[in-house]
């Protein structure tokens, strides 16, 4: 359970008392915003100087904030459960690449010609773009660490890429969709449905104990999927498609499979990518 507002701000309680300054109340869905902006800023201001440890406190003190402070009713739960697994999710990023690392020296891009690009030579926007994209990537995909096992993206053309990936991103739904038809049908026992042959033969096969079990291990296997899908494949479109976001981002090698062919499946390893 969220803690009371007023509770997330106790640690001002005591220069709140001296001075009379008044900090503003923030909810979650802003203290995960300002976790993150911060988390980017950080990088670019020169390693132990004073603006550097100072932006890193703030990052700190917004990243504890969002695990305290109430959540703004979004009327979708959905929403707010993804929200909270995407907290989780770039608290292990905070760990991994800004306060077990220093960044600059352990976490560089590499060239298309092997070399490793030194962060310390780029301009202040470059800088930034590199922070983001160090933040935001999670295979490590064109960079030093990239994640062992993880395959290089077929050699694919531009427009053949982004066909492909348009034709994923259609089935995607096109099964989601499906999916949600017929957890409303077995629920309601197909009322929408007029009195036949067609009602009368979608009840006695949607309410079979086999269907039912491979139906819910099929739509549990829909939903990682698609958890990775619906953000993974129309970035993927936006960047490869119209040329958008940093430069590594713009080739189709950037952009591997989530998950390996059903034919290669050989081992949980070879499938999940």
């Amino acid at each position: 359970m969220a803690a009371k507002i007023s509770d997330t701000y106790a640690v001002f309680s005591p220069l709140h008392a001296i001075s009379g300054i008044s900090f503003p109340r923030l909810d979650f869905q802003s203290c995960l915003a300002l976790s993150f902006i911060t988390a980017v800023l950080t990088p670019c201001f020169r390693r132990g100087s004073v603006e550097r440890y100072g932006i890193l406190a703030l990052q700190v003190y917004f990243t504890v904030q969002a695990y305290l402070a109430p959540v703004k009713p979004t009327g979708n739960l959905a929403v707010s459960y993804s929200s909270g697994v995407l907290l989780g999710n770039l608290t292990l990023r905070y760990f991994d690449r800004l306060y077990l690392h220093v960044p600059e020296e352990e976490f560089r891009r590499v060239q298309e010609d092997g070399v490793e690009e030194r962060p310390d030579t780029l301009s202040l926007s470059q800088k930034l773009g590199w922070s983001v994209e160090l933040l935001t990537t999670t295979r490590g995909v064109g960079w030093n660490w990239r994640v062992p096992g993880t395959p290089k993206a077929k050699k694919r053309t531009r427009a053949g890429f982004v066909f492909d990936r348009l034709v994923r991103w259609i089935a995607m739904y096109g099964g989601i969709f499906l999916a949600e038809r017929i957890c409303n049908g077995i629920l309601n026992d197909w009322a929408q449905l007029p009195d036949g042959w067609i009602k009368s033969g979608l009840l006695a096969v949607t309410h079979n104990t086999v269907f039912l079990y491979t139906f819910v291990v099929l739509t549990l296997g829909l939903t990682v999927y698609t958890h990775f899908a619906m953000l993974t494949l129309p970035l993927a479109l936006v960047c490869v498609g119209l040329g958008l976001g940093p430069a590594p981002w713009r080739q189709p090698d950037a952009w591997p499979a989530t998950f390996n062919s059903l034919a290669e499946a050989c081992s949980l390893r070879g499938f999940w990518r």
